[in-house]
């Protein structure tokens, strides 16, 4: 009987050891799911040490809080707000880039620097931040259930990701200015129109009504 509970105890530490530690950053991002594909993203590609991953984490969600505020002042995706939207999303890249350098080591911010500002990794980040943050504001003005959130979560961080994909692959285009420039407003006032389509489909009939209020 001794030899078993010896052997138990044995078997007991020895997956303890070799199973993966439970990271804060996966506490985190569990109220952001937007956010956890960008984080394994910027793991992957900058190689992150388990500190790192955990520091990544609480900077990723950090920008959110300036996310809001912008947030917080728009009432629904018509052009312009679109347009204020994507100026807050690319200050705020702009604002963790530098602080996501201060817990990398200077190999790893060699690969940082070799990503384009306009790369997969930041569109995912921005289009989250806004994402979440919209869906914050959503939740306390029209009382979101929880089985409401994945839907409007996933549509809408679709349709942001879409408008920044747009806006950040302007200089890529080889068309003329002018006609650019037209293009481009157009298909930001129907990705606007989307992204509240991408809400209004998901809420309830007092929802609707409240949603349409916020719009006036």
């Amino acid at each position: 009987m001794r030899r078993i509970l010896v052997a138990c105890t044995l078997t007991v530490a020895t997956v303890a050891m070799i199973a993966p530690s439970a990271h804060a950053s996966d506490t985190a991002l569990d109220k952001y799911p937007s956010l956890k594909p960008v984080l394994e993203q910027i793991r992957i590609e900058l190689e992150l040490t388990d500190d790192q991953i955990d520091e990544a984490s609480a900077l990723i969600t950090g920008q959110i809080a300036s996310a809001k505020k912008v947030v917080d002042e728009i009432d629904d995706f018509d052009m312009d707000s679109l347009i204020d939207l994507l100026v807050e999303a690319r200050t705020i890249r702009d604002h963790f880039i530098p602080e996501l350098k201060g817990v990398i080591n200077d190999k790893q911010r060699k690969k940082l620097q070799a990503l384009p500002t306009s790369s997969n990794v930041y569109i995912s980040a921005m289009s989250g931040w806004l994402t979440e943050a919209t869906l914050e504001k959503l939740t306390d003005e029209l009382g979101l259930g929880e089985s409401q959130i994945p839907g409007i979560r996933e549509d809408l961080n679709d349709q942001l990701a879409e408008a920044l994909e747009l806006v950040l692959g302007l200089t890529k285009s080889e068309a003329e200015p002018k006609d650019l420039i037209m293009d481009v407003l157009i298909d930001l006032n129907m990705m606007g129109q989307l992204a509240n389509r991408a809400i209004e489909q998901h809420l309830d009939d007092d929802q609707k009504k409240k949603f349409e209020e916020m719009q006036d």
